[in-house]
Protein backbone atom coordinates (compact mmCIF):
# COMPACT_ATOMS: atom_id res chain seq x y z
CA UNK A 1 0.00 0.00 0.00
CA UNK A 2 1.05 3.62 -0.54
CA UNK A 3 3.25 5.09 2.19
CA UNK A 4 2.71 2.15 4.56
CA UNK A 5 5.87 2.99 6.47
CA UNK A 6 4.52 6.45 7.18
CA UNK A 7 1.35 5.03 8.71
CA UNK A 8 3.48 3.11 11.18
CA UNK A 9 4.80 6.41 12.51
CA UNK A 10 1.39 7.28 13.96
CA UNK A 11 0.70 6.84 17.65
CA UNK A 12 -0.50 3.40 18.70
CA UNK A 13 -4.29 3.07 18.80
CA UNK A 14 -4.27 2.00 22.47
CA UNK A 15 -2.59 5.27 23.41
CA UNK A 16 -5.06 7.22 21.27
CA UNK A 17 -8.00 5.54 23.00
CA UNK A 18 -6.51 6.29 26.43
CA UNK A 19 -6.03 9.96 25.52
CA UNK A 20 -9.62 10.19 24.28
CA UNK A 21 -11.05 8.51 27.38
CA UNK A 22 -9.23 10.72 29.89
CA UNK A 23 -9.68 14.35 28.85
CA UNK A 24 -7.63 16.90 30.77
CA UNK A 25 -8.22 20.29 29.28
CA UNK A 26 -11.64 21.32 27.93
CA UNK A 27 -10.10 23.80 25.46
CA UNK A 28 -7.70 21.19 24.08
CA UNK A 29 -10.48 18.60 23.96
CA UNK A 30 -12.64 20.98 21.87
CA UNK A 31 -9.71 21.63 19.53
CA UNK A 32 -9.08 17.91 19.10
CA UNK A 33 -12.75 17.28 18.35
CA UNK A 34 -12.92 20.06 15.72
CA UNK A 35 -9.84 18.69 14.01
CA UNK A 36 -11.02 15.07 14.15
CA UNK A 37 -14.46 15.91 12.79
CA UNK A 38 -12.87 17.88 9.99
CA UNK A 39 -10.71 14.89 9.08
CA UNK A 40 -13.75 12.62 9.09
CA UNK A 41 -16.01 14.84 7.01
CA UNK A 42 -13.28 15.91 4.59
CA UNK A 43 -11.41 12.63 4.16
CA UNK A 44 -12.94 9.60 5.90
CA UNK A 45 -13.14 7.84 2.55
CA UNK A 46 -9.51 8.74 1.79
CA UNK A 47 -7.95 6.61 4.56
CA UNK A 48 -5.09 7.63 6.80
CA UNK A 49 -3.13 9.31 4.02
CA UNK A 50 -6.09 11.50 3.01
CA UNK A 51 -6.70 12.46 6.62
CA UNK A 52 -3.04 13.29 7.10
CA UNK A 53 -3.16 15.58 4.07
CA UNK A 54 -6.19 17.44 5.45
CA UNK A 55 -4.49 17.69 8.85
CA UNK A 56 -1.43 19.23 7.26
CA UNK A 57 -3.54 21.81 5.43
CA UNK A 58 -5.23 22.74 8.74
CA UNK A 59 -1.88 23.10 10.52
CA UNK A 60 -0.40 25.07 7.63
CA UNK A 61 -3.34 27.48 7.69
CA UNK A 62 -3.04 27.96 11.44
CA UNK A 63 0.72 28.47 11.32
CA UNK A 64 0.35 31.07 8.56
CA UNK A 65 -2.35 32.97 10.46
CA UNK A 66 -4.53 32.37 7.44
CA UNK A 67 -7.76 32.03 9.38
CA UNK A 68 -9.19 32.84 12.84
CA UNK A 69 -6.98 32.45 15.87
CA UNK A 70 -8.13 29.00 17.00
CA UNK A 71 -8.74 25.63 15.37
CA UNK A 72 -12.52 25.56 15.71
CA UNK A 73 -12.76 29.11 14.39
CA UNK A 74 -10.66 28.08 11.41
CA UNK A 75 -12.64 24.91 10.71
CA UNK A 76 -16.00 26.68 10.88
CA UNK A 77 -14.98 29.92 9.14
CA UNK A 78 -17.06 30.46 5.99
CA UNK A 79 -15.76 28.75 2.86
CA UNK A 80 -12.93 26.92 4.62
CA UNK A 81 -14.31 23.38 4.62
CA UNK A 82 -17.40 22.45 2.64
CA UNK A 83 -19.00 20.12 5.19
CA UNK A 84 -19.51 22.94 7.70
CA UNK A 85 -22.19 24.48 5.48
CA UNK A 86 -24.35 21.37 5.95
CA UNK A 87 -26.64 21.73 9.00
CA UNK A 88 -25.57 19.42 11.82
CA UNK A 89 -28.79 17.39 11.72
CA UNK A 90 -28.15 16.59 8.04
CA UNK A 91 -24.53 15.44 8.45
CA UNK A 92 -23.94 11.74 8.30
CA UNK A 93 -23.23 9.93 11.53
CA UNK A 94 -19.66 8.75 11.77
CA UNK A 95 -18.51 5.50 13.29
CA UNK A 96 -16.33 5.01 16.35
CA UNK A 97 -13.66 3.51 14.10
CA UNK A 98 -13.66 6.67 11.95
CA UNK A 99 -13.36 8.80 15.06
CA UNK A 100 -10.51 6.70 16.46
CA UNK A 101 -8.58 6.92 13.20
CA UNK A 102 -9.11 10.68 13.00
CA UNK A 103 -7.94 11.17 16.60
CA UNK A 104 -4.92 9.00 15.85
CA UNK A 105 -3.92 11.41 13.09
CA UNK A 106 -4.67 14.49 15.22
CA UNK A 107 -2.71 13.31 18.26
CA UNK A 108 0.18 12.09 16.12
CA UNK A 109 0.66 15.47 14.47
CA UNK A 110 0.13 17.48 17.63
CA UNK A 111 2.03 15.44 20.19
CA UNK A 112 4.83 13.55 18.50
CA UNK A 113 8.17 15.08 17.70
CA UNK A 114 8.21 16.74 14.29
CA UNK A 115 10.74 14.26 12.96
CA UNK A 116 8.48 11.32 13.85
CA UNK A 117 5.61 12.38 11.58
CA UNK A 118 7.00 13.41 8.25
CA UNK A 119 4.90 15.94 6.36
CA UNK A 120 3.59 14.80 2.99
CA UNK A 121 2.91 18.34 1.73
CA UNK A 122 5.04 21.47 1.51
CA UNK A 123 4.43 23.67 4.57
CA UNK A 124 2.90 26.42 2.45
CA UNK A 125 0.11 24.19 1.11
CA UNK A 126 -3.09 25.74 2.43
CA UNK A 127 -5.66 24.80 -0.22
CA UNK A 128 -7.18 21.70 -1.74
CA UNK A 129 -10.25 20.69 -3.62
CA UNK A 130 -12.06 17.61 -4.78
CA UNK A 131 -11.71 17.86 -8.52
CA UNK A 132 -14.79 15.69 -9.05
CA UNK A 133 -17.28 17.57 -6.88
CA UNK A 134 -15.97 21.15 -6.64
CA UNK A 135 -18.62 23.72 -7.52
CA UNK A 136 -16.51 26.88 -7.46
CA UNK A 137 -13.33 26.70 -9.50
CA UNK A 138 -12.84 30.47 -9.75
CA UNK A 139 -9.77 30.31 -7.48
CA UNK A 140 -8.36 27.07 -8.92
CA UNK A 141 -5.04 27.19 -10.78
CA UNK A 142 -3.84 23.80 -12.06
CA UNK A 143 -0.28 25.15 -12.27
CA UNK A 144 -0.25 25.51 -8.46
CA UNK A 145 -1.01 21.82 -7.74
CA UNK A 146 1.79 20.30 -5.65
CA UNK A 147 0.23 16.97 -4.69
CA UNK A 148 -2.61 14.77 -5.85
CA UNK A 149 -4.29 12.05 -3.84
CA UNK A 150 -7.36 10.22 -5.09
CA UNK A 151 -9.89 12.92 -6.11
CA UNK A 152 -8.11 15.74 -4.28
CA UNK A 153 -5.55 18.21 -5.53
CA UNK A 154 -3.44 20.21 -3.08
CA UNK A 155 -2.31 23.67 -4.09
CA UNK A 156 0.16 26.34 -3.08
CA UNK A 157 -1.36 29.71 -3.86
CA UNK A 158 0.44 32.98 -3.19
Amino acid sequence: MVDTWRQEMLLEMALVKALMDFPHDPEADAMHKCMAENLIYEAADQGVIGQRLVMEVMLNRLEAGYTPEDVCGMVYAPYQFSWTSTPQEKRRAYTEAEMLQAYQVVYSYLYQDEDQVEYLLPRNTKHYLNVVSAKDLSWYDPDKVVYEYKDHQFLVLD
